[in-house]
């Protein structure tokens, strides 16, 4: 079962890896592609990196793509955040 993890900067860099790809679509909003395609939709955890009240959602999980919103405390307004992700592979 492969396990992937990962940290997104709030622009939507990331430190240099092979398991996967991300951008910073619009404000709030980010795709992450895996390298790694997985058998069946995987599991995917998401925890924000910043000491701000961020909510993180996990959105459109596929075998090799999903997609992070982020958000600051109970506003509704989407604010760019870093974060942080593992994903666990389907079987």
């Amino acid at each position: 079962m492969p396990i992937i993890h990962g940290r997104v900067d709030l622009d939507g860099e990331t430190d240099s890896t092979n398991f996967f790809t991300s951008s910073n679509d619009k404000e709030g909003q980010y795709t992450i592609s895996l390298r790694v395609t997985m058998e069946s939709q995987p599991t995917v955890v998401v925890t924000a990196d910043n000491n701000k009240m961020t909510v993180c959602t996990v959105q459109t999980v596929d075998v090799n793509t999903f997609r992070v919103n982020t958000r600051v405390g109970s506003s509704a307004e989407a604010e760019n955040s870093a974060f942080s992700f593992l994903v666990i592979g389907g079987e």
